[in-house]
């Protein structure tokens, strides 16, 4: 037989072991729940702004349309953008800019918006106008686009609060030779949104450089891309 007193003390060691394995399995469960499934929090330093045109290929992506931004699924973000598209393109109407009006009619090259992590993590849609879509679909294997090209970016921003709102538009226009060897004689604009004009910027070199095999042409993910 087991001493009382024994007894005692192995009884209170169990209890104090279930409880200490009780409160270890709340904080767990606790942790769990309180970690946000399916978003992704990221740290940007100022949205962008015409009197900041900063570099959206930075470290911290100082473009960033948002502090927080939210990884989504790609139907998610296709219905976001169509609830949203009449909006977007009258945010853009203010510059004057008659080609505004008609860019969605051009060949969209993406069936969902994807994330873009050097345009400040904003989810973007390409368009291509006439002059540009027959060479711009042949992707990595394109050489050179002809001039006149017109490149659309638009598109929408979210956060973790189910907020979206309207990016930045990213226009590439292919100038005539001479016009910049250093673009590659493109021609860069970014249009805010509801901006009374527009901005010719210089910073998106940095990144396209990259791309000069392909004419400074940078592609969306293949699984997105529409021939």
């Amino acid at each position: 037989k087991i001493p009382k007193l024994k007894r005692l003390l192995l009884s209170t060691t169990a209890i104090s072991i279930s409880i200490g394995v009780g409160i270890v399995a709340v904080i767990l469960n606790a942790l769990v729940v309180a970690k946000p499934a399916h978003v992704e929090i990221t740290t940007s330093c100022k949205p962008c702004a015409a009197k900041n045109l900063c570099n959206p290929c930075g470290a911290c992506n100082p473009c960033g349309a948002s502090v927080n931004t939210v990884e989504i699924i790609s139907k998610e973000a296709q219905g976001a953008y169509n609830c949203l598209k009449t909006d977007v393109v009258s945010a853009y109407s203010n510059t004057g800019n008659a080609i505004i009006k008609n860019y969605t009619n051009w060949k969209k090259f993406n069936s969902a918006p994807y994330l873009a992590s050097t345009y400040g993590r904003r989810y973007l849609n390409n368009y291509a106008n006439k002059a540009a879509a027959t060479v711009y679909e042949k992707y990595e294997t394109l050489k050179k686009m002809p001039i006149s090209s017109v490149v659309f970016k638009d598109g929408i921003t979210f956060n973790p609060e189910g907020q979206t709102g309207i990016s930045a538009l990213f226009v590439m226009d292919k100038m005539q030779a001479g016009f910049s060897k250093a673009s590659g004689d493109w021609s860069y604009t970014m249009i805010t949104p509801n901006a009374k004009g527009n901005a010719t910027v210089t910073f998106c070199i940095e990144c396209h450089i990259s791309a000069g095999d392909n004419d400074m042409m940078m592609f969306l993910p293949e699984e997105l891309r529409v021939n």
